[in-house]
């Protein structure tokens, strides 16, 4: 019985530190935007990454182009794509 008690706390403990270990996050700051880009459609519900990640945008494109609805943008998205495939 002592031996039985002593597993299901050693349990306990394991789990405990598992729970410790799931529940840190990773440092934002040092991801990259793909990865970051990543975590948080992994983990949609976590404010703090979508703001980084946003922030994260921002700061890599400070003055992006908005486009109206009524704007073609197809001339927009090949520019785009050639930049891309020129990279």
């Amino acid at each position: 019985m002592a031996l039985f008690c002593v597993q299901i706390f050693a349990l306990i403990a394991t789990l405990r530190e598992m729970e410790i270990c799931m529940s840190v996050k990773p440092d934002f700051a040092k991801m990259t935007t793909a990865d970051l880009r990543a975590y948080v459609l992994a983990h949609r519900d976590d404010q703090e990454a979508l703001h980084v990640y946003l922030d994260k945008l921002h700061a890599e494109n400070p003055n992006p182009r908005v486009y109206q609805p009524e704007e073609d943008v197809a001339a927009a998205v090949e520019e785009y794509l050639q930049n891309k495939r020129q990279q």
